[in-house]
Order: structure tokens, then C-alpha cells, then sequence
């Protein structure tokens, strides 16, 4: 899709492994391109399937988190059994233990610290399903709340001034998903969900 105007240009970037830009065009689009650990994803998204509202989340890798804490609770007692019984012995024994103990800790907290996440969570119009993760950026904080701002505002303004028929919207939320699952953005059973999603919805409608 060919980009008459872009309107606004968000950009993240942690280190050349990890980074991502966010451009909301031609009144009614985003484009999204993401590396995350190698892994690339590169896709369009067009406002009116998404909710103007997002929420934040918080994704704590607790396994790291709890292994640094024991690793450097086992640091401690080695270093301070080491210092009440400073002889030859001791010290040969304890020295490589600490030396191994220390380096899974700084692997820990390294880890802890690449997998720690905490998001603006963008999801669809009809199954609720996470459509869009915008990372927080600590270091620019202010064009980060200023551009969630404005996306919030762009997809309210997309769905009002084209006043697309819900069926219309509906159907073009199975497209999205059908296409997201394709580019690899969602996997087959995160698509069967948010199409179950939209199904039990349509025939709560029905319904009534």
C-alpha cells in the first residue's frame, strides 16, 4: 500500500536486535515493523478494526527474576561463610563457586532485564484479541504518551468519519486476523480464538 501521507512517526529502539516503528498514514492506517530477537515482523493494520482504547500490561519473566534472587542468596552465604573461615582450604573450595554463582547472576539479571516488558496494548474491535503491543520507551517518555495520544484520537476519527456498517467492520476483523495469521504476527490458534471470539459475539447478537 502506497504511503500518500504519513501523519505520524513513532520509533523505539533498545539496540539493533530489538527495536520497532510505528507510522500512522493516509488517514486510516498503521504500519508496523518490529525486530524482536531476530525475529521480524512487518505488517498494516487498518484503524477501524481496532478498539480506541488501549490498556497497559506489565509481563514480569518471574522465572529469572526468582533464579537471581536464589543465586544471589546462595552468594551471600558462600561470601560470609568465607569470611568467618578465611584458611587455604576454604578459599580454594569457595572461590570457584562464587566466581560461577556471580556469573549467573549477571546472566539472570541480563535476561531478566531483555524479557521484562511493559505495554500499551491495543486490542480488536470484536474479539478483544491484542492486535497491537507498543513497548513503553523510558527514554522518551513523552513522545511515547504523546503518540498513544494520538493513535487513541486517530482510530476514534476513522471509524467516525467513515461510518463503516458493523457487518462491514466484522468482516473485515476475520480478514485482518486471517491476513496477521499469515504474516506471522499471530499463530493458528491464537486466530481460532479471536474467530470464536467474534462467532459467539455474532450469535449473542442474533440472539437477541
Amino acid at each position: 500500500m502506497k504511503k500518500n501521507v504519513i501523519h505520524s512517526r513513532f520509533e523505539l529502539k533498545k539496540n539493533a536486535k530489538n527495536r520497532a516503528v510505528y507510522e500512522y498514514f493516509n488517514e486510516h492506517y498503521l504500519h508496523i515493523y518490529q525486530i524482536n530477537q531476530n525475529r521480524e515482523l512487518d505488517y498494516i493494520v487498518d484503524l477501524a478494526v481496532l478498539k480506541p482504547e488501549s490498556h497497559y500490561e506489565l509481563n514480569v519473566p518471574w522465572n529469572w527474576l526468582i533464579a537471581s534472587a536464589l543465586a544471589i542468596g546462595a552468594f551471600a552465604g558462600f561470601f560470609t561463610h568465607l569470611l568467618f573461615n578465611p584458611d587455604l582450604k576454604t578459599i580454594l573450595i569457595i572461590s570457584p563457586i562464587l566466581f560461577t554463582l556471580l556469573y549467573f547472576i549477571v546472566l539472570a539479571l541480563k535476561q531478566f532485564s531483555a524479557t521484562y516488558v511493559h505495554k500499551r496494548v491495543f486490542i480488536s474491535r470484536y474479539a478483544s484479541y491484542p492486535i497491537l503491543e507498543v513497548p513503553f520507551d523510558q527514554k522518551n517518555k513523552r513522545k511515547f504518551y504523546e503518540f498513544i495520544a494520538s493513535l487513541e484520537k486517530y482510530i476514534a476519527h476513522s471509524i467516525a468519519t467513515r461510518r463503516i456498517p458493523e457487518e462491514v467492520l466484522q468482516a473485515g476483523e476475520l480478514k485482518t486476523l486471517r491476513r496477521l495469521t499469515t504474516l506471522g504476527v499471530l499463530t493458528t490458534n491464537q486466530y481460532n480464538t479471536a474467530k470464536n471470539r467474534i462467532f459467539r459475539k455474532l450469535d449473542t447478537l442474533n440472539e437477541g
